[in-house]
């Protein structure tokens, strides 16, 4: 099965048009499975089903040392496992809410997915050139494998097992990580310097998520649509910079 989730909490809930939810529905087919992880105690369904988590029983989700978005909680690091009852085969890809689905997948795509190894975790870059690992937001550890770079954690791709193993490493991780990386992005930084330390990288192509904010891109909106190199993106990464309610409504 092939789940495609995201994340919310309370208050970007209510600061945020549910686009994701729209996109979801808008562009749904019979081989993908849309649900949404609230990271609270209740929470209004919009035609997606959802998992509730309470925030006070999250202990491996945040970062006490934060310089900037100081309430910033995301289920990156493979939290959801502990409110989940996925199957080790299972297809998970965890998405921002800051992001909507343009179209619905390519057969060459769900091929792709159904292709990933039992600990391969697929991602894109967000940076042309990319960005090194060693020094991003601060980092600095002999441990960090030579070349690593840095791919963006607003989709992220990878059976449960794959999601499992993540999330062994995250949390004897995490307290590291929280301590030398103030920003909010340490997730991203954590999650890269797992799935490159245990060589779990599986390269996704930019036309399977982009970004118009994202350094060197080749993406540009048409209609309101992001493309590159004239194909429209799966995922765009909009966060919400441009209006985009008259492509994704409640009633669609």
């Amino acid at each position: 099965m092939i789940i495609l989730a995201t994340n919310v909490d309370k208050t970007l809930l209510q600061k945020t048009p549910r686009w994701w939810e729209y996109s979801a529905l808008k562009f749904s087919q019979e081989a993908v499975h849309p649900k949404v992880f609230f990271m609270g105690d209740t929470f209004s369904e919009d035609g997606i089903p959802s998992v509730c988590i309470p925030k006070n029983k999250l202990r491996y989700s945040s970062n006490p040392n934060l310089s900037n978005r100081s309430e910033y909680c995301c289920l990156e690091g493979g939290e959801f496992l502990d409110f989940t009852d996925f199957k080790d085969n299972d297809i998970l890809i965890l998405t921002d809410w800051d992001v909507v689905q343009q179209r619905k997948f390519s057969e060459k795509e769900l091929d792709f997915l159904h292709s990933l190894g039992k600990y391969d975790i697929a991602m894109t870059q967000d940076s042309t050139p990319p960005t090194p690992l060693q020094g991003y937001l601060g980092l600095s550890r002999e441990d960090i494998p030579n070349g690593a770079e840095v791919y963006n954690a607003g989709v992220q791709v990878g059976r449960i097992s794959a999601w499992k193993k993540v999330y062994r490493e995250w949390k004897d991780l995490l307290p590291e990580f929280c301590e030398q990386v103030s920003h909010h992005a340490y997730g991203q930084a954590l999650f890269n310097f797992i799935v490159h330390k245990y060589k779990m990288l599986k390269p996704l192509p930019t036309h399977f998520h982009d970004a118009c904010w994202f350094n060197g891109t080749k993406s540009v909106y048409v209609n309101g649509v992001l493309t590159v190199e004239n194909e429209v993106v799966l995922f765009n990464h909009h966060k919400f910079i441009h209006n985009l309610s008259n492509i994704y409504q409640k009633s669609q």
